[in-house]
Formats: C-alpha cells, structure tokens, sequence
C-alpha cells in the first residue's frame, strides 16, 4: 500500500471511491474536492492498493483546532484497521501543529464509525440536526481534547 499527499490527479478516483462508501452517492462534488485540495491548511491523504483508490483522510486546521473533513475507506477495505491507521495519522498531524482539539461530525446512524472515533477517545459535544440533508440525518459533532 502507498500512502500520499492527494493531488487533483486523484479527483476521479476520489469521485469513484465516494459514490462506493456513500452507496452511490457523491457528497462532495469535483469543484469541492478541487477547492479542498488547494487550501493551504488542509491536508489529504490517499491510499492506494497498485493502481487503486482504496481510502482518503482529510483535515483542516487552524490555530487552536484541526478539524476531521473526510475519512472514507473503500467497503471492500473496511474492517482491516485501515481507517484506525488514517485517524492516528491525522491526530499526529494535529499534535505537530499544536493543535488543542480535533473535531469532526459523523452521522448519527453511523454506529461503526462513531465506535471508531470513541475508541480514539472522542466524545460526542451536540447534534447538529439534519446535518446530512441529503439522507436527513443528524450529524454528532465529536472532539478529541489534545491539550
């Protein structure tokens, strides 16, 4: 496995492992990945198996708090620890920033992710109601304290 910085070379296959994890959707559109990818305090990261797109963490930081953006695994992937090693990836990355906290939201219905995200020890902080409009679910915003 290969893991590296996400160029816009990578939107396609991003596009294509979104519409796999989000059972055929796409949540977030080619100019959004593009935009993302540009920002200056964003990261993202890929991993490929050979020549294939098999997960994508992303985050965003500032001063006092680096936010979780993306954390998608392909479904054929899921359950290896992949995600598990992409999330401490990410909160290293927070802690070399100097970064308090990282955040995220996560669906309330997710039950497999949120138990990823509490054995990391976060904790859930409010709903966000119909936060996924698209499937109408509410999003948990969730904070790892690192301070």
């Amino acid at each position: 496995m290969q893991v590296q910085q996400a160029k816009s070379g990578d939107i396609p296959a991003l596009l294509l492992l979104e519409k796999r994890v989000y059972n055929g959707r796409v949540p977030w559109s080619r100019a959004t990945l593009q935009s993302e990818l540009r920002q200056k305090s964003s990261l993202y990261l890929v991993v490929y198996e050979a020549a294939t797109l098999v997960a994508l963490a992303g985050i965003r930081w500032g001063s006092a708090e680096a936010h979780i953006t993306n954390l998608a695994v392909d479904p054929d992937w899921q359950g290896q620890g992949l995600g598990s090693c992409l999330l401490e990836r990410l909160i290293q990355l927070a802690q070399q920033w100097s970064c308090q906290r990282v955040s995220l939201e996560v669906r309330a219905d997710n039950a497999i992710a949120r138990r990823l995200y509490e054995e990391f020890g976060f904790t859930v902080k409010f709903v966000r109601p119909n936060y996924y409009q698209d499937v109408q679910q509410d999003g948990l915003k969730m904070v790892l304290r690192l301070d």
